[in-house]
């Protein structure tokens, strides 16, 4: 079956920053940091291995001290932010913008399962949510997720309204990443969305930050993704994840707008590059 996603990439919608709760520390620009890839096997990140985890470690105790004021912020974006467990490689919590305070009666702390839909894939997905009484009629809520690997690609989600020598580098690193990572890497990664779409979980295709560039392993990962209650649209979730790898926006905004003509043809030549790859692993695992 042939199909070609690459002219039907949906319109770019400007991305809103989360607000910040003010008694967090600063966010690092918006973007995800680099986390170190895993070397031999695959460590247990379950819930059942958190679960033990937490207990050995007396986590819940520590939690509210990491989310405000030890745990290292790893992103922000439209529902939320993700913060770092410290001395822990598994697993990252993050806070939504919505539903963190609820008025609720809990009366000790509780940690449930949310069931993994790809155990045997990473896409940094919800294991776990955890609620913890704060006072009498108050619960905060906050959910435990699979640590990805990589490092963050592109730049940000904010519309530019000036290109400088410093974003136009780091857009034409990030392409040139990509642009070089061989013909497997795309195909893997092909396989990877189709998985997720058959599972029923939808990328956030707006933010290139949820890229993550795994260099050792050769592989493009990506975070964010949560379940859908619609039947997803297999060209929404291609298109989503190329017009992340186009590095969003910025790389609209950039090929359009931007005065450097020689940085211009070159974003051009390997975002070119990136689409003929993306395309040809596209048909090959759809024939």
């Amino acid at each position: 079956m042939k199909i070609n996603v690459i002219q039907n990439i949906p319109a770019f919608k400007p991305q809103i920053r989360a607000n910040r709760l003010p008694n967090l520390f600063a966010v690092q620009d918006d973007t995800f940091v680099k986390t170190t890839s895993f070397k031999g096997n695959e460590p247990d990140t379950s819930f059942q291995a958190f679960k033990k985890w937490a207990d050995e470690t007396d986590f819940i105790s520590k939690a509210e001290d990491i989310i405000d004021k030890t745990g290292k912020i790893l992103g922000s974006g439209f529902e939320g932010m993700t913060i770092e467990i410290p001395d822990n490689d598994n697993w990252v919590l993050k806070i939504l913008k919505r539903s963190t305070f609820t008025q609720q009666k809990t009366k000790e702390p509780e940690i449930h399962e949310i069931k993994d839909k790809l155990p045997d894939l990473n896409i940094g997905q919800m294991i776990a949510y955890v609620k913890i009484p704060i006072s009498e009629n108050t619960t905060r809520t906050f959910y435990v997720l699979r640590k990805q690997k990589g490092e963050t690609y592109g730049i940000n989600t904010t519309k530019p309204t000036e290109f400088n020598r410093r974003n136009i580098d780091i857009h034409l690193k990030s392409l040139q990443k990509i642009a070089e990572m061989p013909y497997s890497t795309y195909k893997q990664l092909i396989n990877d969305i189709v998985k997720v779409n058959d599972a029923g979980y939808v990328f956030d295709c707006y933010n290139p930050n949820n890229i993550m560039v795994d260099d050792e392993n050769k592989r493009i990962n990506f975070v964010d993704v949560y379940d859908s209650t619609f039947k997803n649209n297999i060209n929404y979730q291609f298109s989503g994840i190329l017009s992340a790898l186009l590095d969003g926006e910025f790389g609209t905004e950039f090929l359009k707008s931007c005065q450097y003509e020689n940085a211009v043809k070159l974003a051009q030549t390997f975002s070119d590059i990136i689409r003929e790859k993306f395309d040809k692993a596209i048909q090959e695992k759809m024939e």
